[in-house]
């Protein structure tokens, strides 16, 4: 775990509200590490083919993000947190509010 990743508390309220698998790929191999990935790239505005290994393949991670973005920016996954009573804190991570715009328009 390096730092800005997830912690184990963050995690475990973090997790319930993820799918197990993509709409029609496969299973996730490791939700946590790609979610890391995700704040990673939003937290240091690097694009996504500069992603550490650690966090795995940058094209996964971009294509799960990006179908996530999609399907369920500021829907589905706003009302568990609202439901669960969680105020932000600013240890936890968040999405901004361009659910997926991490890059500047061109000038």
């Amino acid at each position: 775990m390096s730092r800005g990743d997830l912690t184990d508390e963050q995690w475990r309220i973090f997790d319930p509200l993820l799918p197990d698998r993509g709409e029609r790929g496969p299973a996730i191999e490791s939700k946590r590490r790609t979610v890391n990935g995700i704040l990673w790239v939003l937290r240091t505005g690097a694009p996504w083919r500069d992603m550490p290994e650690r966090y795995g393949n940058w094209n996964s991670v971009f294509v799960r993000f990006t179908h996530g973005a999609s399907s369920a920016c500021g829907t589905r996954h706003s009302k568990p947190w609202r439901v669960s009573g969680l105020q932000p804190t600013r240890s936890m991570p968040s999405i901004p509010r361009s659910c997926g715009r991490t890059n500047m328009r061109p000038a």
